[in-house]
C-alpha cells in the first residue's frame, strides 16, 4: 500500500483539493502554486499564461486571451475528471467572476475548495509586484488590477 504524504499547507490528510489562486502579477502566487503542489502525490496546476509560453518565452497576444482561458478551464476539468488530489487555478482572479466557473466545477466533481492569496509583504504593492512579476506587467497595469481587486 502507497503511503500518503500529508502537504505542509493542509492540517489534514489528503483529499481531492481545488485550490484557487488570487494575486497580482508579481505579488508571489505562482511560487506558493508550485510549493502547494510540490506537497502531493498528484498535482496540476492550471494557468492561462501556459497558453503564452513559446519556446521557453512568454508571448502575450490579448486577442487570443479568451483562447487562453478556454483552454486553461478544459485543463482544470479534466484534472477533475481524473481525481487528480490538488488541481490548483493559478490566475490573477481579480473578480469573482472570473473564477466562479472553476468553483462549480470543483463542487461538480465533490472537491474541496480554498481560496489562496499570497501573503507576501508586496502582496498588494504595485511597484514591487511590477519589479517582480516574470512576465513584464507594467505597473499601470497592475495598478489597473489592484483598482478592480474584488475583496
Amino acid at each position: 500500500m502507497k503511503e500518503t504524504k500529508k502537504n505542509k499547507y493542509f492540517n489534514e490528510e489528503p483529499v481531492k483539493r481545488a485550490v484557487i489562486m488570487r494575486g497580482l502579477p508579481g505579488s508571489g502566487k505562482s511560487t506558493l502554486a508550485k510549493e502547494i503542489a510540490s506537497g502531493s502525490k498528484s498535482s496540476v496546476i492550471c494557468s492561462a499564461d501556459d497558453f503564452f509560453m513559446k519556446d521557453g518565452e512568454y508571448v502575450f497576444n490579448p486577442k487570443l486571451l479568451w483562447k487562453a482561458h478556454e483552454i486553461c478551464i478544459k485543463k482544470f476539468e479534466a484534472n477533475l475528471k481524473k481525481e487528480t488530489e490538488i488541481v490548483i487555478l493559478d490566475n490573477t482572479n481579480t473578480k469573482k467572476w472570473e473564477y466562479e466557473e472553476y468553483i462549480k466545477l470543483a463542487k461538480k466533481y465533490n472537491y474541496k475548495i480554498e481560496i489562496r492569496i499570497p501573503k507576501t509583504h508586496w502582496t498588494f504593492d504595485v511597484a514591487k509586484c511590477a519589479e517582480k512579476n516574470s512576465h513584464g506587467v507594467p505597473a499601470e497595469a497592475i495598478q489597473r488590477m489592484k483598482d478592480r481587486w474584488e475583496h
